[in-house]
């Protein structure tokens, strides 16, 4: 109940939100079958990260990325903007990347390069969205 009310005040939030776990939901099911078809253990090994910890990276991810979104949504209306806030959305979870499956002697500069050039990945992102939105309209 409690959670409804809060998505009704704050709708603008519920749909980035929304999009994130679905991200999440989709990314972990790909990689829990990945993880059946080769064995708990042989996909930690490959990996690097157990399958709980993927999974719960991609989570992180979906929920930070969703409300930096919606907190920052009135702002995307210029595609510089939108560009903006997609790369700092995609910081979290490629942040967390790196933390968990660089070892610490490398998380700088190697670390911090890998997590700033990911973040492009959000830009993009942001940036089809955009223009899918708004580049018709003149």
């Amino acid at each position: 109940m409690a959670l409804k009310v809060w998505l009704v005040r704050h709708q603008r939030m519920a749909l980035p939100l929304g999009v994130g776990l679905f991200m999440a939901l989709g990314y972990s099911a790909w990689v829990s079958v990945l993880a059946l078809a080769a064995g708990p253990e042989s996909f930690a090994r490959e990996v690097g990260v157990t399958l709980p910890a993927l999974v719960g990276m991609y989570f992180f991810g979906g929920i930070m990325g969703g409300l930096i979104v919606g907190l920052l949504l009135p702002l995307t209306r210029w595609l510089i903007r939108a560009v903006f806030i997609g790369y700092v959305a995609a910081l979290p979870f490629f942040s967390l990347c790196v933390l968990t499956l660089v070892p610490p002697e490398d998380w700088y500069p190697k670390g911090v390069s890998v997590t700033l050039v990911t973040g492009l990945l959000g830009a993009f992102v942001a940036a089809g969205l955009w223009s899918q939105e708004f580049g018709k309209r003149s």
